[in-house]
């Protein structure tokens, strides 16, 4: 897999001259020295002219577009040349096979990205990155790019190496997941479902953090042949999750962006919206690794990747990749997958590695540490005849809340905590306040309010008669001055 170069004479007259002719036509001197041909973009090596600038040319991209004749175009410093990406005239679809053929599959965790322009495969480590945000409008590749990523998890790393939590709100983009055995747990398709898998997630990370420290390492790796599987959480929208659940949602997943590397949980959030609201300070500030494909806005670029340049992206695939610890964005080309080969892919991944239960058992709770509990409501319940009114305290209401929390729990629906706080019944002195202020009131109410409207007549003649008498000594000392 290798882009083709062309150098010095070897390209055409045609593709020099319009790109020379154009920086031109603007006072900008440069030659076309190469051009390297990629699956989306054809980057031009530009040497400019002496005093020529790149902020000159960069100011100067819709302009060229609109010379080239092409949709966008982007400008940018590639060592001593000035790099002009173009369109290419026939874009050549990426796959998934092709990209994976490869890259050297040394950890389970090894996921593909793409090509870049040079043509040379892009992998990454999850664990390296630790978190990625994917994010891009509607059309521009972000869903097939996630389910490349985690198709080749689950075919290249087996359920003991690495276990998968999906939370898919459309629906459909996930949902050839299922049969694999390397899930954790059911796709969540709703709010509900989500919170409460996430907040197993975060009791899983907690669980660890205390095997780590009996066991006295840093990180799971360190545990050798005991160490458990990496997991691996990915949100498909994550936009959804948080217009409607943001208080119950955001705190877990902070608290996973922020622990989960250690404990072997690596995060892939994946939004449409790359607003601010959305990708909030401290999700971004807590997953270095970004994904950009085509976005509307350089706002929505500056969110979704800390800088401008995504809103000039193709779509289709066409994304810019910055990992962290790298200083720029590589521009690269998202390989296809398409939803039968997804489906038969993942048909041939559950045939060949059966599991007879392919969901883990809920993490278990220290029952030592939660609180002592009331009676559920079944006892007070039982009391009640049909002759005669129900009377349930707030103590009755909350035991009945509790062992619903209780059922939850046995059924492994864990919940990170009580869904009720604690209520205390109305003591005597509750009663004599209450009765004081209504007291206080009701005389105010009596006494102050008749009084009102005299009160008023009142105020209102003095201050006239005061504005009257001004004004007959203001004309009386008028004439005065006259005579």
């Amino acid at each position: 897999m290798s882009a083709q170069t062309i150098t010095g004479a070897d390209h055409t007259a045609d593709e020099a001259r319009a790109l020379t002719l154009a920086l031109r036509s603007f006072d900008i001197t440069a030659t076309v020295e190469d051009v390297t041909r990629g699956a989306t973009v054809d980057r031009y090596h530009l040497a400019p002219g002496a005093g020529v600038k790149v902020k000159q040319i960069a100011a100067l991209a819709d302009d060229l577009a609109i010379a080239l004749e092409v949709a966008s175009v982007r400008v940018l410093p590639v060592g001593k040349h000035i790099a002009v990406e173009v369109p290419a005239a026939q874009r050549r679809t990426v796959t998934l096979d092709e990209v994976a053929d490869h890259i050297r599959q040394t950890h389970p965790l090894e996921v593909p990205i793409g090509v870049s322009v040079e043509g040379e495969a892009v992998a990454a480590r999850l664990d390296h990155l630790p978190h990625l945000v994917v994010s891009g409008t509607t059309g521009s590749g972000k869903s097939v790019a996630l389910t490349s990523m985690l198709a080749h998890l689950v075919a290249h790393a087996t359920p003991g190496q690495v276990g998968l939590v999906l939370v898919d709100p459309k629906r459909v983009e996930l949902a050839a997941f299922r049969p694999v055995p390397h899930l954790l747990r059911p796709v969540a398709t709703d709010v509900d479902a989500a919170v409460r898998v996430l907040a197993d997630v975060e009791a899983t990370m907690d669980e660890r953090y205390r095997a780590l420290e009996q066991a006295g390492v840093r990180n799971i790796s360190e545990l050798g042949a005991e160490a458990p599987p990496y997991v691996v959480v990915a949100v498909d929208e994550l936009a959804d999750l948080i217009m409607q659940a943001q208080k119950r949602v955001e705190p877990t997943l902070v608290r996973l962006l922020q622990l989960g590397r250690a404990a072997g949980i690596h995060l892939i959030l994946a939004t449409q919206r790359p607003s601010a609201d959305v990708l909030t300070g401290l999700i971004r500030a807590n997953t270095p690794s970004r994904l950009a494909f085509s976005v509307r806005s350089y706002v929505d670029s500056n969110v979704a990747l800390g800088q401008s340049g995504a809103e000039r992206l193709l779509g289709q695939g066409d994304a810019l990749w910055w990992p962290s610890g790298a200083r720029e964005p590589e521009r690269v080309q998202a390989p296809f997958l398409s939803t039968d080969d997804l489906t038969n892919m993942m048909a041939d991944v559950a045939d060949h590695l059966p599991d007879d239960q392919p969901y883990d058992e809920p993490v278990a709770v220290d029952e030592s540490v939660m609180p002592e509990r009331p009676e559920p409501m079944d006892a007070p319940a039982a009391s009640i005849r049909d002759d005669e009114p129900a009377a349930l305290s707030w103590a009755d209401i909350d035991g009945a809340i509790r062992a619903a929390y209780d059922k939850g729990r046995s059924h492994g629906n864990l919940l990170a905590h009580p869904p009720m706080r604690e209520h205390r019944a109305m003591v005597a002195s509750d009663w004599s306040v209450a009765v004081l202020v209504t007291l206080m009131v009701g005389t105010f109410s009596v006494v102050a309010l008749p009084l009102l409207p005299i009160v008023v007549g009142v105020g209102a003649a003095y201050a006239v008669t005061r504005h009257r008498t001004s004004m007959a000594k203001y004309r009386a000392s008028r004439e005065r001055m006259r005579s």
